[in-house]
């Protein structure tokens, strides 16, 4: 996980084997603003399935083309990268309700 590899995204680099360091590498500027699905899969190392569980979530958000496609902007590869850096934390992508604050 500590290579950048054509361009691909890169969450997590061991330093030592009980510390982990975030390093993001990005293709060219020469990318489109708006990604498909497969493109941020691609390039973030996350399962399709598991970028629409974070969508549900309401972690990430997507626009729907006029084809009904899920397009997600360029700026959605720092956030997965921020989930992926809580995951390996030990912080849950599912918001906890017991943890949820009640207004009223």
């Amino acid at each position: 996980m500590s290579a950048c590899d054509g361009g691909h995204l890169v969450i997590l680099r061991r330093v030592t084997p009980t510390r982990l360091e975030p390093q993001v590498c990005f293709k060219s500027s020469a990318v489109p603003s708006e990604l498909t699905i497969g493109e941020v899969a691609s390039r973030s190392g996350v399962a399709p399935s598991a970028l629409r569980f974070y969508e549900e979530q309401g972690l990430i958000v997507s626009t729907p083309n006029d084809g009904n496609q899920r397009r997600y902007e360029r700026a959605v590869l720092r956030r997965i990268a921020l989930i992926q850096a809580g995951r390996a934390a030990g912080i849950p992508a599912r918001p906890d309700p017991c943890c949820a604050c009640d207004p009223a």
